[in-house]
C-alpha cells in the first residue's frame, strides 16, 4: 500500500475542518483542498514512505507499478474539499469528444447546507443575463441537501455550486486544474 501526501491549498471559502476530522496537522490558513491523489498541471502526488519514498505516483503509474494501462496521466484525482463558506457557481467546461463527470461523497454536512447541481428548462443566455441583473440567478438551479453518506454525480457541462457547511470526497478523472 502506498500512502501519499496530501497538499493542501488554502481558499476563501476553507476552514479547518479536515484537520479536525481526519486528526491532520494543518497549516493555519483556511484549507478548502487536500489533494489526496493527482497528476496534473499544478500537483502531483508524492509516496510518504516506503520503497518508493518521494516517488510521484504518475511516474509510478507510467512504470507500469500500479496497474492498469500504465499510459499518459494517473487516470484518477480525489481530493477533500472543506466547504466552510459557499463556492462560487461553476460549469466544469470538456472537449466536445469527452464526458466528464465528477462525484462527490457527502462525508459532513451541516443540516442547513445545499448543493446548486443543474438548471430548470428554459434557461437560456438571454435568461442568464436577465437573472444575473435581477438577482433571481440562484431561482434557476437545482437544489438539494444531501446528507452524510450520499452522492452526487456533476456531469461536464453542468452548472453546479457547493454550499457552506460541506466536507466532501471529490472523485474526477484529471484535468488541467
Amino acid at each position: 500500500m502506498l500512502r501519499l501526501k496530501p497538499i493542501y491549498v488554502s481558499t476563501p471559502w476553507g476552514g479547518q475542518r479536515l484537520g479536525e476530522l481526519f486528526r491532520r496537522s494543518l497549516p493555519e490558513n483556511s484549507i478548502g483542498e487536500s489533494w489526496e491523489v493527482v497528476e496534473n498541471d499544478r500537483f502531483h502526488s508524492q509516496v510518504l514512505e516506503g520503497e518508493h519514498a518521494g516517488k510521484y505516483v504518475g511516474d509510478l503509474w507510467r512504470q507500469g507499478l500500479l496497474g492498469g494501462t500504465a499510459q499518459g496521466r494517473f487516470p484518477v484525482t480525489i481530493r477533500w474539499l472543506d466547504a466552510s463558506g459557499r463556492l462560487s457557481v461553476q460549469v466544469k467546461q470538456t472537449p466536445p469528444d469527452a464526458s466528464y463527470a465528477e462525484t462527490w461523497y457527502v462525508a459532513d454536512a451541516h443540516p442547513k447546507a445545499n448543493l446548486l447541481v443543474g438548471h430548470y428548462p428554459g434557461f437560456d443566455p438571454t435568461t442568464l443575463k436577465q437573472a444575473i441583473a435581477g438577482g433571481t440567478f440562484q431561482k434557476w438551479l437545482y437544489e438539494t441537501r444531501p446528507r452524510v453518506g450520499e452522492m452526487a454525480l456533476v456531469r461536464g457541462g453542468s452548472i453546479h455550486c457547493i454550499g457552506a457547511g460541506f466536507v466532501m470526497l471529490c472523485i474526477a478523472e484529471p484535468d488541467e486544474a
